[in-house]
C-alpha cells in the first residue's frame, strides 16, 4: 500500500466519522439531550450505568405533545454522552490526517 492510498483510505474514514458525528449532533439537539450533561469530560452522572441503547431508536415514542422531546433523562444522557466521544474519535481521526506517512 502506498502513502496516497493510505492518506486516501484515512481522509475517506474521517470524512464518514465527521458526517455520522454532524448527524449525532443534530440526534442531541433534536432529542433535547444537549442540557443533560453540563461538565466535562463526558457527563456529571454516571452515564456509564444509565447507558441506554433504545435512545437511538430512529421513531419516537408516540405522545400527545412533542414539545420539549419525549425521551427520559437516561436515554438523553445516552445520546449526549455518545455525541461526545464521538467528538474524541473525530478529533483523532482528523488530527492523523497531516501526519506525515513513513
Amino acid at each position: 500500500m502506498t502513502a496516497g492510498t493510505g492518506l486516501r483510505a484515512l481522509a475517506a474514514g474521517a470524512l464518514v466519522a465527521v458526517t455520522l458525528q454532524i448527524a449525532l449532533g443534530g440526534w442531541t439537539s433534536s432529542n433535547y439531550a444537549a442540557v443533560v450533561c453540563t461538565q466535562l469530560p463526558i457527563c456529571e452522572v454516571d452515564w456509564v450505568e444509565k447507558y441506554d441503547a433504545s435512545a437511538f431508536h430512529p421513531i419516537s415514542p408516540k405522545s400527545e405533545t412533542y414539545q420539549f422531546g419525549v425521551l427520559n433523562f437516561d436515554q438523553r444522557v445516552t445520546i449526549h454522552a455518545t455525541h461526545r466521544l464521538g467528538a474524541i474519535v473525530v478529533s483523532a481521526v482528523v488530527m492523523l490526517l497531516p501526519w506525515p506517512a513513513p
